[in-house]
């Protein structure tokens, strides 16, 4: 069948019935409304690599006898690049229909100083426009939806932004839908309101630090402190971010119409700090939610998802598809979410980490080119979407 949808709703998966989605149910918002019992509270605990017992993410440490250069070739042994490789990864895809995620800051583009100057290259896009004409493809970001769409200018894509709090999908191309409302609408008013005091006070605070900045991904607010010219300021961003964090917490402001203010949490990344709602939703339950529609609007149970990353955050995303952490992963979450999706997970780094992603990738110029082989695969090789 053809693919269609208007904003995907976070109801269409979690209701405890099979009975057929209309089109107006399958276009619904994602709406992360706790008030309604949609989202419960999160561990804020990071998954745990237990070999190396660090969270996933987290860059490894040469072992005894051991130097740099041995630690990174036994990191790609064991990590073997997806572009120098393709015909292993080949192998998991064949006779199955590909589902495409991409990260963006680090992933499609180069980590930049400017958070604002983190453009698209016009290759990369024609890139991804090509791979968007023979399978799904994904954005999913830490960064507001509204602005990813703006750096990446290709509508026929499913847009995640807010580490997929807030998804959208194709307005154009073979994956769009045509129908009232695909422009899609604000999602819960409390998480919003309170993610604009959480934007406010950290401008405040931050102000006085040469270098730090704060940017509003509308469902999360990132404080940056890679321009900082020393590690002493950087230092000072990370303990006003936590103290401005705790402050709210324990004396939330009063939001308009009587909503709730949250619980926060606090996560790092790289040069960033992210203050986020304290619920259980990440970048693996975005990739799980479109998945999830992808395959009811399709009819085909047989996707096989690349999702491609280089932070922390994406280990959440590769964590759905290893059957040792999926299930503790998602213990939060409703019964029956916890299954292991068929797919892999390809780090973007050039230093060893502890990671669940199976092969890893160097930089976006490597991204692009792998991308390239996959696109040549996809329109001579692979399953035909419908």
């Amino acid at each position: 069948m053809a693919m269609a949808s208007n904003r995907l709703s976070y109801e269409m998966l979690h209701d405890a019935s099979d009975r057929p989605r209309t089109q107006t149910e399958s276009s619904t918002l994602l709406t992360t409304a706790s008030a309604k019992g949609m989202l419960v509270k999160a561990d804020a605990g990071a998954l745990r690599c237990p070999v190396h017992n660090v969270p996933y993410g987290t860059p490894l440490k040469p072992g005894d006898g051991e130097d740099e250069a041995a630690l990174y070739e036994r990191f790609i042994e064991k990590h073997p690049s997806a572009r120098d490789s393709f015909e292993h990864v080949a192998e998991h895809i064949k006779g199955k229909h590909i589902a495409l995620f991409l990260d963006y800051d680090g992933t499609l583009t180069p980590i930049v100083n400017d958070p604002d100057q983190a453009l698209l290259s016009d290759e990369m896009r024609d890139t991804i426009r090509r791979l968007a004409s023979v399978c799904p493809v994904s954005v999913v970001s830490g960064r507001g939806r509204r602005k990813v769409e703006s750096f990446v200018s290709l509508p026929e894509l499913y847009y995640a932004g807010s580490h997929g709090m807030d998804i959208a999908p194709p307005t154009e191309g073979r994956w769009s839908s045509t129908s009232e409302g695909a422009g899609g609408t604000e999602a819960n008013p409390a998480l919003r309101a309170a993610m604009r005091h959480v934007d406010e006070q950290l401008r405040k605070a931050l102000k006085p630090i040469p270098g730090a900045s704060v940017e509003d991904n509308t469902y999360s607010i990132t404080a940056h402190f890679r321009r900082c010219s020393c590690s002493e300021d950087g230092d000072r961003v990370k303990a006003i971010v936590h103290e401005v964090v705790a402050n709210l917490v324990a004396n939330p402001p009063v939001l308009e119409e009587e909503l709730e203010f949250p619980e926060l949490k606090v996560t790092s990344g790289r040069k960033v700090l992210e203050v986020k709602p304290m619920f259980a939703w990440n970048k693996g339950r975005a990739l799980r939610h479109i998945v999830g529609v992808l395959k009811k609007l399709s009819g085909y149970d047989d996707l096989f998802c690349l999702y491609i990353g280089d932070d922390r955050t994406d280990e959440d995303a590769f964590a759905v598809f290893s059957d040792q952490v999926a299930e503790a992963s998602d213990s939060a979450m409703e019964s029956g979410q916890s299954d292991v999706l068929d797919g892999i997970g390809i780090l973007v780094t050039t230093i060893p980490k502890a990671t669940l992603g199976t092969h890893t990738l160097k930089d976006p110029d490597e991204v692009r080119q792998f991308l390239e082989k996959l696109a040549v695969y996809g329109e001579r090789d692979g399953r035909t979407w419908q």
